[in-house]
């Protein structure tokens, strides 16, 4: 249309995205992106104190001899146990989904998430396969963390927008910032807005919707301090 010189207009007014999720793409992304009254009251994510939060790390990605796909158990360890607590939160496991850049790093996820009974109907899924779909809460692994600096697929604009705006309710990234900050003009523009609104660290905090225990998870075996998705306090209420 425009190569034959007629009206067109942009996108301007979306409609999926709570506004702090919607935030990272403008800027980076899009120029200019208005929210729908509608997505301005979405609830907040269950037992987390974070609708949105990146956390960074610097654990090393793996590769397979025979492929060239990349996988990182550090990741793959900790977005289970992230699935696994807001099951325990009542949202159903249609309710999430699981992305990431890599065929690797899907099977890995794959097998951490789907050996329990709790998150199966989780969908984990590659972002190139998702385009186009949205779930309430996302969470996406990034896998690449290597001392060579290198950041793949990462680096291409059209995979960073599909992977972060994808969530209506909740998005939780996992992944070394710094290295793709090093790379990236767009991930540095992202780190700010994130770290303007206090969300990006090194640990996620989680809150207890019964006594308001708050407690920091940085690795997947720290999920084990939540083991019944609240906190260490004896209680005998259970979580709906």
């Amino acid at each position: 249309m425009i190569n034959n010189k007629l009206h067109c207009y942009s996108l301007k007014m979306q409609h999926r995205m709570r506004p702090d999720i919607a935030d990272l793409v403008v800027g980076s992304i899009y120029d200019e992106l208005l929210n729908h009254d509608s997505v301005k009251r979405y609830p907040d994510v269950k037992g987390i104190t974070k609708n949105v939060y990146f956390i960074t790390h610097t654990e090393k990605e793996s590769a397979e001899s025979d492929s060239c796909s990349k996988s990182n158990a550090h990741e793959a360890k900790f977005i289970a146990g992230l699935c696994r607590y807001l099951v325990l939160q009542d949202y159903k496991p249609e309710q999430i989904t699981v992305l990431t850049m890599y065929t690797g790093q899907m099977f890995l996820l794959k097998r951490e998430i789907l050996n329990t009974k709790t998150c199966q109907g989780v969908r984990i899924t590659c972002v190139d396969n998702f385009q186009g779909e949205e779930n309430d809460i996302i969470l996406l692994s990034l896998v690449r963390s290597n001392t060579d600096g290198k950041i793949g697929f990462l680096s291409i604009d059209n995979r960073i927008c599909v992977s972060l705006s994808r969530a209506k309710h909740g998005l939780y990234v996992v992944g070394n910032m710094s290295a793709m900050t090093n790379k990236s003009k767009t991930w540095r523009t992202i780190m700010d807005k994130l770290e303007a609104h206090d969300e990006y660290g090194e640990a996620l905090e989680l809150e207890c919707q019964i006594h308001g225990t708050r407690t920091k998870v940085q690795t997947g075996q720290d999920f084990i301090k939540v083991p019944e998705g609240g906190c260490d306090q004896l209680c005998d209420t259970i979580l709906p």
